[in-house]
């Protein structure tokens, strides 16, 4: 699945097409606080809703590796200011040099999908809010990813990961109705992979850990339910440097980043 015609086409219009490509989608140490009144004033004649939602597209169909950046631009979308139209146009750069990369699929590779889900704890600087990320893989290539920030305020990482590991496994139900309508199966229980070792043990010991978990809303807690009683899916820990949600909750280090680029299955087609 590539986009390659859409990416030159947007570029065009962005009068980006001469740009220099960048390896990452986001500059490095960029927060994405709200602009001031007169900033939003003075910034307020560049394209940047139109750049952003074309980019948004984008990282919606085939391109997940740019969704975390995407998804925090789209958290200014009423008032920006220089930092973000910088942003933006860093992230216009990095598809510039990667506009050839395409998810791929191989029919040899089991259909079983097989999910990440991580969370980057009150990561926005307004609101104390943490940023969910998850992913699903089948036939080696990705099906469905999401970065998003999360609508509550998490107490603690593991609150976060709870909470993020919740919204994957409501992905992982749907799942099964897919599969069946192309012709293949899934066998249970469904792997999600999560670096949070507490919160695996607060799924699997949630009377020992009432007290921490009496505030946490009731659409979240049937993540244990999936888990522990019905099995149909099951948490397991991976390390962090493996987890590949790490790319949809926060900013990674290029070497880093491209390491975990390459475990999605964006494939160079040039």
């Amino acid at each position: 699945m590539s986009q390659h015609h859409y990416i030159e086409s947007m570029l065009d219009r962005f009068n980006m097409s001469d740009c220099n490509p960048v390896r990452t989608p986001f500059p490095q140490g960029f927060e994405a606080l709200p602009a001031t009144d007169e900033e939003g004033q003075i910034a307020k004649e560049f394209r940047y809703r139109e750049i952003v939602g074309s980019l948004l597209y984008l990282s919606t169909i085939a391109r997940p590796d740019i969704s975390h950046a995407i998804g925090t631009l789209c958290r200014s979308m009423s008032k920006w200011n220089s930092k973000h139209i910088a942003a933006a146009e860093h992230i216009l750069r990095y598809v510039k040099g990667t506009n050839t990369l395409a998810l791929t699929f191989k029919r040899s590779v089991n259909s079983d999908p097989m999910g990440f889900a991580d969370a980057d704890w009150a990561v926005d600087q307004s609101n104390s809010r943490s940023t969910t990320g998850y992913l699903f893989s089948s036939f080696g290539g990705l099906i469905c990813w999401k970065s998003r920030l999360q609508p509550t305020v998490a107490m603690s990482t593991t609150e976060a990961e709870y909470i993020a590991s919740s919204d994957a496994t409501r992905q992982a139900i749907w799942l099964p109705n897919l599969l069946p309508d192309i012709s293949f199966g899934q066998s249970l229980p469904l792997v999600i992979y999560n670096d949070n070792q507490g919160c695996i043990a607060l799924i699997v010991n949630d009377p020992e850990n009432h007290e921490e978990t009496k505030h946490i809303r009731i659409r979240y807690h049937s993540l244990q339910e999936k888990v522990v009683e019905f099995k149909t899916i099951s948490l397991v820990h991976i390390a962090s440097e493996n987890s590949l949600a790490d790319l949809l909750t926060k900013y990674i280090p290029r070497d880093k980043f491209i390491q975990l680029r390459d475990g999605l299955h964006l494939q160079n087609l040039s």
